[in-house]
């Protein structure tokens, strides 16, 4: 019996949130025929035909950029939108070690600034 692509995306979906765990309280939505991904209830990126995209800003979309990473489009009515979303660097999703590293530096400033204001969040309760 053959996957569907609904359930080929679940799992992908499934395993991105497995692998952003050691972030903290991970977790996915469906959304919009994608899925949004939430870090203890904060939007930090979306997947969309099984690519994982991350949020970025002024501070490092130049480094996605270099990458050759793409930037999250979509089509309505004869016109493209891009989005603050790339694409994940490949190596960030291959190897924990590298993905830690890319992906919890300051430069990656959605996330780093969701750690910071989760930090301040517990230091506050």
């Amino acid at each position: 019996m053959a996957i569907s692509i609904e359930q080929r995306e679940r799992e992908y979906v499934a395993h991105i949130v497995d692998l952003l765990q050691f972030f903290g309280s991970v977790e996915s939505k469906s959304m919009f025929g994608g899925f949004d991904v939430f870090l203890e209830g904060l939007m930090f990126g979306l997947v969309a035909d099984n690519e994982l995209y991350l949020k970025v800003d002024a501070k490092n979309r130049q480094d996605y950029e270099d990458l050759g990473l793409q930037a999250f489009s979509f089509g309505r009515n004869g016109k493209e939108f891009k989005m603050s979303y790339y694409q994940a660097p490949l190596e960030a999703m291959e190897d924990a070690a590298h993905r830690h590293s890319a992906l919890a530096k300051p430069s990656n400033s959605c996330l780093w600034s969701i750690s910071l204001h989760l930090a301040l969040r517990k230091l506050v309760v």
